[in-house]
């Protein structure tokens, strides 16, 4: 395993949420994004949410004395699923982020194509989102954006085994998520919400700003296996605070 560290405000530790159901949603049609407050009274943030996710991060303030975050990844991967929506993979216990002496917990990561938040303006082709949960049932998601380049040899054994329909599961063995982590690390952070139903909001976001690469190979598996794009369009920020380490 290895050791990264970045920074946070005291001032941005979040509200517990809860992570989204299996309702029947989708990016397109009558349940697409536009109608996705109107599926299930459940889903209704979706709708009248104040601080939801995806944002273009366009504006930033960068802040003294910062609080540290603690990375400790490793292969503890326990399956990959196609669940309809993107390819993700669980966890078992033992990778974990700590901030402020407070642990969250890995719980998954999953995929976007194209990337869901903007940096300026500029949409990257694939995101991953991390997933992490404390105790008290509060939601931090480590966004890692890629641009097409290079093979990345490190998600190679994710690709080799990703689920290709609705409902498989597969075992990926040898991914390394702490690989992807740089040893130093910039980020943009602010408080939002799950980008898929119900919205639910009190998620800490925190998008790295370093850009990683992929094949454009692989950047077409993992398109031609979800068959449309996944991303939820841009919300408002409603005067927010982006914060910039």
């Amino acid at each position: 395993m290895k050791k990264a560290f970045v920074s946070i405000s005291i001032s941005c530790i979040l509200s517990s949420l809860a992570i989204a159901d299996n309702t029947k949603w989708s990016y397109d049609g009558k349940n697409g994004p536009k109608n996705w407050g109107k599926i299930a009274d459940e889903y209704i943030s979706c709708e009248i949410g104040q601080y939801q996710s995806p944002i273009d991060i366009d504006r930033h303030i960068e802040i003294k004395n910062p609080k540290e975050i603690i990375f400790k990844y490793g292969k503890n991967v326990k399956s990959a699923t196609d669940n309809g929506h993107t390819i993700q993979l669980d966890y078992n216990p033992g990778n974990y982020v700590k901030i402020n002496n407070d642990t969250y917990e890995l719980l998954q990561l999953h995929f976007h194509s194209p990337a869901e938040n903007l940096i300026q303006g500029k949409q990257y082709p694939l995101s991953m989102h991390i997933v992490h949960k404390n105790k008290e049932g509060k939601l931090l998601v480590i966004g890692i954006k890629f641009k097409v380049g290079k093979t990345n040899k490190i998600l190679s054994p994710i690709w080799e085994k990703m689920p290709k329909k609705p409902g498989e599961i597969t075992y990926p063995k040898d991914f390394d998520l702490s690989k992807l982590i740089p040893e130093k690390v910039g980020y943009y952070h602010f408080n939002g919400s799950l980008t898929t139903p119900p919205c639910t909001e009190g998620v800490s976001w925190f998008v790295l700003k370093e850009t990683l690469e992929i094949s454009k190979n692989q950047l077409q598996k993992i398109q031609s296996l979800m068959q449309y794009p996944n991303n939820r369009p841009i919300q408002p920020k409603n005067n927010r605070i982006i914060i910039k380490q």
